[in-house]
């Protein structure tokens, strides 16, 4: 988890940024750093709550105890045009469908410690393109 932390601030900072220029071609690939990571923020507040790994376009895997509906949350991907320009992100938000949890999660962090997991579904999955190969 703490290699994550550095992610987890670009994404923070990149979220709370106006995304300016053409994103229209905002499509994820392999390309970047973890790129199989993705931000869940909580839609009234508009602020980070967690985050998941992808497992598929659509879907990805959470932990359990936190989530309540999904209608409360947005998932975020990300993939940064210009390394140079980290403030100016391309992302891609995606409304969760559902959320399902595993079946002994509790709200307990000590009983939870094997059961601590959840799958998402977006509304619509993220556009990805395929892997390229890094030169």
């Amino acid at each position: 988890l703490r290699s994550l932390l550095p992610l987890l601030t670009v994404v923070s900072l990149a979220s709370a940024q106006i995304i300016s220029g053409n994103k229209e071609n905002c499509r994820f690939n392999a390309d970047p750093i973890f790129s199989w990571v993705v931000g869940v923020w909580e839609k009234s507040t508009n602020k980070y709550v967690g985050h998941g790994a992808m497992i598929t376009s659509v879907a990805f895997v959470t932990s359990c105890r936190e989530y309540k509906t999904p209608e409360l949350y947005t998932a975020v991907g990300q993939f940064i045009w210009n390394t140079s320009n980290p403030e100016d992100p391309c992302m891609q938000e995606r409304n969760i469908k559902s959320i399902q949890k595993h079946p002994q999660c509790t709200n307990s962090p000590e009983t939870a410690i094997f059961f601590d997991f959840s799958a998402m579904r977006m509304e619509t999955a993220f556009d990805i393109t395929g892997t390229t190969t890094r030169s």
